[in-house]
């Protein structure tokens, strides 16, 4: 099994330490990521929704900045034979998926509150950073981390597309939830790469965590496409 190679120290300045790891301005926006997100998912819903809208914004601001670690992460590590993790690629496509999802969850906030979201809303979410978590490249087939999360994170995005499309079902709630798995599986491969935390360990929580949101989003749809079909076999049942 392949070594991590450590991520490299730079230059700038931490304002914390805990222990040996250092907390500089990614992580303090991190934590302020985190913990609005945190009120944001307890708060809901809300009459005035700003905690979501804090939230979205330190999202945004932490996962931009994240483009500046990205020379500090590893090129990949091999998990178990057969499994090889391609970290810088998946660093940029977690970036993607964490702007994919403020984007969904301001789409939401509208339509919670009564305003338009439709056509134009469907389009910004593809041209802004759905297409990123499509694979654009030769996939590596026997690479097990292309079934474990490149293809389960590419259907998942392209499943969302089309519902929200076609009536969004999913609550701020449950894209809330997805945005802490996304931060906490940021965190987990951070202590991964300094050997805080066994990789192969990070590794298989965050198959886990993704899996289980392609699950519970699976679960989510099917259920509201029940409810939906009931509806208009009421609607068009005919009179005794």
């Amino acid at each position: 099994m392949g070594e991590t190679q450590l991520i490299k120290r730079s230059n700038r300045r931490s304002f914390f330490k805990v222990g040996g790891l250092h907390l500089g301005m990614h992580g303090l926006l991190g934590f302020s990521s985190l913990s609005l997100t945190i009120l944001a998912y307890y708060s809901y819903p809300s009459e005035y929704p700003i905690w979501i809208g804090l939230s979205q914004v330190a999202n945004l601001v932490t996962v931009t900045h994240a483009r500046n670690l990205l020379s500090q992460v590893p090129a990949s590590t091999q998990i178990f034979p057969g499994i090889v993790a391609p970290h810088r690629e998946a660093f940029q496509r977690t970036i993607s998926g964490m702007q994919y999802l403020v984007t969904r969850v301001t789409c939401l906030a509208f339509r919670d509150h009564s305003m338009d979201i439709g056509f134009r809303s469907t389009l910004a979410l593809l041209l802004w950073r759905a297409w990123p978590l499509i694979p654009s490249y030769q996939a590596e087939w026997l690479n097990g981390n292309t079934w474990i999360f490149v293809i389960p994170m590419a259907l998942g995005v392209a499943g969302d597309l089309i519902q929200f499309w076609n009536g969004d079902v999913f609550s701020s709630r449950q894209i809330l939830s997805i945005q802490l798995h996304g931060l906490l599986m940021a965190f987990g491969f951070t202590l991964g790469f300094r050997n805080y935390l066994p990789m192969p360990l990070v590794y298989m929580g965050a198959a886990f965590g993704v899996w289980k949101i392609l699950r519970e989003g699976i679960m989510t749809f099917e259920n509201a496409s029940r409810e939906r079909l009931a509806s208009r076999m009421e609607l068009y049942a005919l009179p005794e």
